[in-house]
């Protein structure tokens, strides 16, 4: 390399190391995802909700990282509350068919979630959601309508939106809480001997807004509600999904450093199919040019005719050749040698007449001999030579 080539490389290495060392040693930005994960220690996780539920319930909490059915459908006689906190319901049908019959069976689901997009519980209870938020980052505010949880208006950070229940003739339900529009935003539905409890505030119950003392009893006013001599259902698996089942992506989603090293090198491999993908031209091998071996065919031919002293065959091989050239050059069919073709063949060839007569007659008589000696050999090529040389 060129000392100029070393010196930009060198240039180049120094700048790479020096922005991974600012990558690693810089502070990490903090991470506002909302996860509401009870194993997240993260403004929006919820472990420390999780780790003060045992000292609001006399019976625990218990976590389950199964779907809904598959839990409440272990014991019919279950007799507890099931606590979901996300920032979106993701019960299939037949969650939501196990919800309502522990529901019916005398127990208490919570929800708290920002979207609630299980349309056939909100059917079947007969309630809407409507939404009327203007997509900008602001703060949310909340009251409970209960005069003995207080007045207080509290006011939740980076919580945008305006989302409130509604209602036909046919729901039944207690507004429990509103927000800062005065719609319903945390009500409670009675559903055969239990009831649903169901919130559009989740980050009321984040780490964030439970430690902030000024918002850190809202999450505990909420979950007053529920009686405090039942065991809580924490549904964690919505977040995490099953036990066992955190497969390699959830993982690199997880972690920043991973989720933006697994964009980087998807960008990258795209930026090879557009740029290396096109077709490029083989590269032409060095082909090298036929050799020509006739001189040495023949001189390998002659020598085995030469050691077998075969001169009656050579002859034979250079009349044939002889009559080829007649037939090809002057188109004179060569069957029948008489006085005609000679004095066709001089006329056409240029030969004289003399000297065409002697060679056919030399010809012939070669053919006629049974055997030829060197010197006979040697006479009809040179006849033929000379024909080669003098005619046209």
């Amino acid at each position: 390399m060129k000392k100029k080539e070393i010196k930009y490389a060198a240039v180049l290495t120094l700048l790479f190391v020096a922005a991974v060392l600012f990558e690693v040693f810089r502070p990490k930005p903090i991470d506002w995802s909302p996860t509401f994960s009870d194993k997240d220690k993260i403004p929006y996780g919820t472990y420390v909700l999780y780790s003060l539920m045992g000292e609001l319930f006399e019976e625990g909490v218990v976590e389950s990282r199964v779907p809904a059915y598959n839990y409440l459908q272990k014991d019919s006689t279950l007799r507890a509350h099931y606590l979901s906190i996300s920032q979106y319901t993701a019960f299939d049908e037949n969650d939501v068919n196990a919800l309502l019959d522990f529901a019916a069976g005398g127990n208490s689901v919570f929800i708290s979630a920002r979207y609630m997009y299980n349309i056939s519980l909100l059917d079947t209870l007969h309630i809407e959601v409507k939404d009327t938020t203007v997509w900008r980052l602001s703060d949310s505010t909340a009251m409970f309508t209960n005069p003995r949880l207080g007045s207080q208006t509290y006011r939740f950070r980076k919580s945008p939106g305006s989302v409130f229940f509604d209602g036909d003739s046919l729901s039944k339900f207690t507004v429990l809480g509103k927000n800062g529009s005065g719609g319903p935003d945390f009500i409670k539905v009675d559903f055969g001997k239990g009831a649903f409890y169901l919130h559009l505030l989740p980050a009321a119950f984040s780490n964030y807004h439970v430690l902030d003392t000024a918002t850190s009893d809202y999450a505990f006013k909420a979950l007053s509600y529920l009686s405090p001599d039942r065991p809580v259902i924490w549904d964690e698996y919505v977040h995490r999904g099953r036990v066992g089942e955190q497969s390699v992506m959830r993982v690199v989603m997880q972690y920043p450093a991973l989720r933006w090293a697994y964009y980087i090198a998807i960008f990258g491999i795209l930026l090879f199919v557009i740029f290396e993908g096109k077709r490029r031209q083989r590269i032409i091998p060095v082909v090298k040019p036929l050799q020509n071996t006739t001189l040495e065919f023949l001189d390998v031919v002659s020598r085995l005719y030469f050691q077998k002293q075969d001169h009656k065959g050579i002859a034979r091989k250079k009349i044939i050749f002889f009559m080829e050239q007649i037939r090809t050059r002057y188109r004179l069919p060569t069957n029948k040698l008489d006085e005609e073709f000679v004095e066709t063949l001089s006329r056409k060839s240029g030969y004289p007449p003399e000297k065409t007569k002697y060679l056919i007659w030399k010809i012939c008589r070669t053919e006629a001999e049974t055997d030829l000696t060197a010197d006979d050999l040697t006479k009809l090529s040179d006849e033929m030579e000379d024909f080669y040389a003098n005619t046209r």
